[in-house]
């Protein structure tokens, strides 16, 4: 306990701040570190409605929302199955890594797809352009829902 109290009567943050500003710069700090924690994770959700022809881009994150553009979104149907395309550009110049996942919905707005899929992980390089196919699981698809979020490297 006593080591504490002279590390901490010795920390240098108590030399360059007076007690006010010192208990301001932790609180902002703080304040900082829980909104980048809980947008962190938010992405760009993308709505294609076949009944309606509807679509929206809700974005959720907007670091992540302007690093990350959606170019365009599409659908076709294949044998009475939709499948959805949709491109992003990495607007940045450094490579971004991202996550996706689509949710299927039928035509009375149930969820239909596999609560327990995967969320997939794709890599972009500075400036890069990427299509992505999403094929609905059954016919009875009309709607899907196709969320992104930041990822994170992943090491070998």
């Amino acid at each position: 306990m006593k080591l504490w109290i002279n590390l901490y009567s010795n920390w240098p943050m108590r030399m360059i701040f007076s007690e006010k500003r010192r208990g301001l710069f932790i609180l902002g700090l703080f304040l900082w570190v829980f909104t980048v924690g809980c947008v962190g994770s938010a992405g760009t959700t993308v709505t294609l409605d076949t009944l309606s022809g509807q679509k929206g881009i809700e974005k959720n994150d907007f670091l992540f929302g302007r690093r990350i553009e959606v170019i365009d979104v599409i659908y076709r149907d294949v044998g009475g199955i939709m499948e959805a395309q949709i491109t992003f550009k990495n607007r940045s110049k450094a490579s971004t890594f991202i996550e996706l996942k689509g949710k299927w919905f039928d035509q009375a707005g149930y969820e239909i797809s596999d609560p327990k899929e995967l969320w997939r992980e794709v890599i972009f390089s500075g400036k890069e352009e990427k299509t992505i196919m999403l094929v609905a699981p059954n016919k009875e698809a009309v709607k899907v829902q196709i969320m992104t979020r930041r990822g994170s490297p992943v090491g070998p």
